[in-house]
């Protein structure tokens, strides 16, 4: 009996091992083509347009937290939901979102599937240990598109938005911008011009979300929408 027990704890260790291996294997192959050094935000925002993001884009309560993560507890996570932990939850969407787009700008080519959820997971890992929650924030609001100029260029990154649509720095704006900011942030689905409405709606929606009076549907007064017009 003793024999009997001791070979079946060494086949246990054995496929314990081999496990291991095969998940830690499977990280660094979907790192394959990432460089050593990951692109990060040039500029650091305010905290309060950083609790705006955490709370009103990704469901977040409380202080900016995402947790390390490892191969091996990124499984469990994905196996596990954190019942009513909506900080875990922010922190996951924030992390993923941002491996998401490092992904796109990183490896364009690879477009298979199954190596572009390994590559995002992987990616999500590393980005989980190498930077803060705010840092993802700002990188985030960096790279975000937030629709079209007035000649049907793409707007990239909340700086050139708050001058696109307030004609002044994003510093300089109010809540209430920068939450109408945050619906342009959504894309065309969401243009104030070209869905008028459906920009109404959701920006509504956010300004009761943070707490604030709504006085109307309409965005704020001195938002230059401008008109609809195709992607050039």
């Amino acid at each position: 009996m003793d024999v009997l027990l001791k070979y079946i704890a060494g086949v246990l260790v054995v496929l314990a091992t081999l496990l291991l291996a095969l998940i830690y294997g499977l990280y660094w192959y979907g790192l394959r083509g990432i460089p050593e050094q990951l692109p990060q935000a040039q500029r650091a925002y305010s905290e309060p347009l950083r609790q705006l993001y955490w709370t009103l884009e990704v469901g977040g309560t409380g202080p900016i937290e995402v947790r390390p993560s490892n191969p091996v507890g990124f499984v469990i996570d994905t196996l596990t939901e954190p019942n009513g932990n909506t900080r875990a939850l922010a922190g996951r969407l924030l992390r993923d979102r941002v491996a998401s787009h490092l992904q796109m700008r990183l490896l364009p080519q690879r477009r298979r599937i199954s190596l572009w959820h390994l590559t995002n997971a992987a990616l999500s890992i590393r980005l989980s240990r190498e930077r803060s929650g705010e840092q993802l924030i700002d990188y985030a609001l960096e790279q975000a598109s937030f629709g079209i100029d007035e000649n049907g260029a793409p707007v990239r990154g909340i700086d050139a938005a708050a001058k696109r649509y307030f004609a002044q720095p994003v510093e300089a704006l109010q809540t209430r911008e920068l939450i109408a900011l945050l619906v342009a942030m959504r894309g065309k689905s969401h243009d104030p011009a070209c869905e008028p409405g459906r920009f109404a709606r959701r920006y509504a929606l956010l300004v009761d979300s943070a707490g604030l009076a709504l006085d109307a549907l309409r965005p704020p007064a001195n938002m230059r929408i401008g008109v609809c017009r195709p992607r050039s």
